[in-house]
């Protein structure tokens, strides 16, 4: 019973990384794009309106939001990889 818990919490980790990862990658590259994923899978809070993401600045924020999506879930594989003890 517990490996199984253990496996399911894995798992869940693993998706939510991945969404990191993916939402990450669309804000980073394009906020446009972005903005057209489905709702199930970009959670956008206030930058889901593309009047908010249009200019330098909203521009600008969403890719400073997406490097963040992108470095984090990295580094904590890192550190669970290579720095556990």
């Amino acid at each position: 019973m517990q490996m199984t818990f253990h496996m399911i919490g894995w798992l869940v980790a693993i998706l939510i990384a991945l969404t990191f990862l993916v939402n990450g990658a669309f804000m980073f590259i394009s906020p446009q794009a972005w903005v057209k994923l489905p709702s199930w899978l970009a959670p956008k809070g206030g930058h889901g309106n593309r009047k908010r993401i249009e200019g330098v600045w909203g521009d600008l924020e969403v890719r400073v939001c997406g490097a963040i999506f992108l470095v984090v879930p990295i580094w904590v594989v890192y550190n669970v990889l290579f720095k556990s003890t």
